[in-house]
């Protein structure tokens, strides 16, 4: 699982901004942390994912509304994490990001990028997914659970 401050560090979305969509439902962590400084909340490794598209996105020129940043979380939480695994796989950077699964990718359809926001989109799910990476060579779950238990 990710942390909050994973979340800002590897996705490049600012605490407030991921603070306030969760505050307001756009985002509902895998686990919620407790209100207060120390309480972290949790998110699965596809919202984490997620989040670094929604980053890049948010962040662009074009922007998103938080219906297409809670529209886009959900789809991508709904495909398993083994199945998001196989996206990673060699490819393009364009390819990539134009060849997701129709069934579980209607937020995509419609969506024109230009090269740099593919650049950008494609530079924060590297930096995101090799952190999962890592976490999953040390027995971590896309729950957060240890493989070994």
């Amino acid at each position: 699982m990710l942390t909050t401050d994973d979340i800002v560090e590897f996705c490049e979305l600012e605490r407030p901004t991921i603070t306030r969509w969760v505050k307001d439902g756009i985002v509902v962590p895998a686990v919620s942390g407790r209100k207060g400084r120390g309480h972290t909340s949790l998110f699965s490794f596809q919202q984490g994912i997620a989040l670094a598209m929604v980053a890049a996105i948010h962040q662009s020129k074009r922007s998103c509304s938080t219906q297409f940043v809670k529209e886009l979380v959900l789809a991508i939480q709904k495909i398993s994490w083994a199945k998001l695994k196989k996206w990673f796989e060699p490819r393009s950077q364009t390819d990539r990001l134009r060849s997701a699964p129709s069934d579980n990718a209607s937020w995509y359809h419609g969506l024109m990028l230009d090269k740099s926001e593919v650049r950008d989109i494609d530079r924060r799910l590297w930096r995101v997914f090799n952190e999962i990476k890592r976490r999953e060579s040390k027995g971590m779950t896309s729950t957060g659970r240890s493989q070994n238990v």
